[in-house]
C-alpha cells in the first residue's frame, strides 16, 4: 500500500489492486460531493447570514476594546513611572 503526503492512497500491492483503487476514489469523490453539498446548504442558511454579519460587526468593537484597555494600562504605566520620577526613585513610601 502506498500513501502520500495527503493521505491519499496511491496504490495496493494486492490481486486486485485496480478494483481496490477504482473503489477507493469513487468513495473519495461520493465524499468531496457530500462535502460541497453541505457547505452550499450552509451558505444559503439565512441565520449563518445573520450570524456572520453579527460577528462582522462585533469585530471592529472587540478590536476597539482591546485597544482601550492597552492603552489604558500604558497610562496607568506611564502615570506610575512620571510620579517615580518626580518625587525620586529611591524615595520611601
Amino acid at each position: 500500500m502506498t500513501i502520500d503526503a495527503q493521505n491519499q492512497l496511491l496504490s495496493v500491492t494486492v490481486e486486485d489492486e485496480e478494483l481496490i483503487l477504482a473503489a477507493y476514489k469513487a468513495a473519495v469523490k461520493d465524499l468531496e460531493l457530500k462535502i460541497e453539498a453541505a457547505i452550499h446548504e450552509i451558505r444559503s442558511d439565512s441565520r449563518l447570514e445573520a450570524i456572520s454579519t453579527f460577528a462582522e460587526a462585533n469585530r471592529g468593537s472587540l478590536e476597539a476594546d482591546r485597544v482601550r484597555r492597552q492603552r489604558s494600562r500604558e497610562d496607568e504605566d506611564n502615570n506610575y513611572y512620571e510620579e517615580r520620577n518626580n518625587r525620586g526613585w529611591f524615595f520611601e513610601n
